[in-house]
C-alpha cells in the first residue's frame, strides 16, 4: 500500500468521522435533520467507492465532502436563516456548491485520461446540473407530498422570514439558476486551470 492510497483512505475516514458528529450533534439537540446527516454520510461512502476506482487527490477528495458540511453546518447551527451580502444561505449553498461538485466531478474523470479536457468540463458541469434537478425534484416530493417544511434536503424553501420575494415565491427556479452560475464559475475557473498548467509545461520542456 503506497503512501498515497494511505493519505487517500486516511482523508475519507476523517471526512466520515467529521460527518459523523454533525449526524450525532443532529440526534441529541436537532433531529428533524437527522436523515440530512444519515444521506451526507452514505454520499461519502458512495464518493469513497467510486475514488476507488479513480483515483484523486486528497485535497479533491476534501474539497467533495465541503457542499456536504456545507449543508449539514447551515441546518443544524441556523446559518440557512442568514442574508449574505444581500443573498439567502441557500443560494450561496447552491452557488458554491455547483462549483466544487463541478470541479471534483471534472477531476474524477479526469482520472484516467487527460485527454479532450473541455468536453470533461463541460461533462461535469451537466452531470452536476444533473444531480442538483434530482435534489429539486427531491425538495418538491418532500415538501409537497411528505409535507416536509425545513430548510432539510428534503423540502422546499429556506429559514429565512417570507418576504414574497422571487427568490423565495420561485425558489426552486432560483437554486438551479444558482446552480448553473456556480457551474458556469466552475468551469471558467477550470478552463484557465488547465490553460496555466499547460503553459507551464511547455515553458518548462522549452527550458530543459
Amino acid at each position: 500500500m503506497t503512501n498515497l492510497h494511505i493519505i487517500r483512505r486516511n482523508t475519507f475516514i476523517v471526512g466520515a468521522l467529521i460527518q459523523l458528529i454533525l449526524l450525532l450533534y443532529a440526534v441529541f439537540f436537532n433531529q428533524k435533520f437527522i436523515m440530512d446527516g444519515i444521506f451526507s454520510l452514505v454520499a461519502i461512502g458512495l464518493f469513497y467507492i467510486i475514488e476507488q476506482r479513480y483515483p484523486l487527490n486528497p485535497i479533491i477528495i476534501f474539497f467533495g465532502f465541503i457542499p456536504l458540511y456545507f449543508h449539514n453546518v447551515g441546518v443544524l447551527f441556523g446559518f440557512f436563516g442568514l442574508k449574505i451580502f444581500g443573498l439567502g444561505y441557500d443560494k450561496w449553498a447552491h452557488f458554491i456548491n455547483s462549483s466544487i461538485v463541478t470541479i471534483v466531478l471534472f477531476y474524477i474523470l479526469i482520472a484516467h485520461s487527460k485527454e479532450r479536457i473541455i468536453k470533461h468540463i463541460l461533462i461535469a458541469f451537466l452531470i452536476m446540473l444533473g444531480f442538483n434537478l434530482l435534489h429539486e425534484v427531491n425538495e418538491f416530493i418532500g415538501t409537497r407530498y411528505l409535507g416536509i417544511y425545513s430548510e432539510s434536503l428534503f423540502s422546499v424553501g429556506d429559514a429565512l422570514a417570507p418576504s414574497g420575494s422571487d427568490l423565495q415565491v420561485y425558489d426552486a427556479w432560483w437554486d438551479m439558476i444558482f446552480d448553473i452560475f456556480g457551474g458556469l464559475f466552475a468551469m471558467i475557473f477550470l478552463l484557465i486551470t488547465r490553460l496555466l498548467e499547460n503553459t507551464h509545461e511547455r515553458d518548462y520542456f522549452r527550458n530543459s
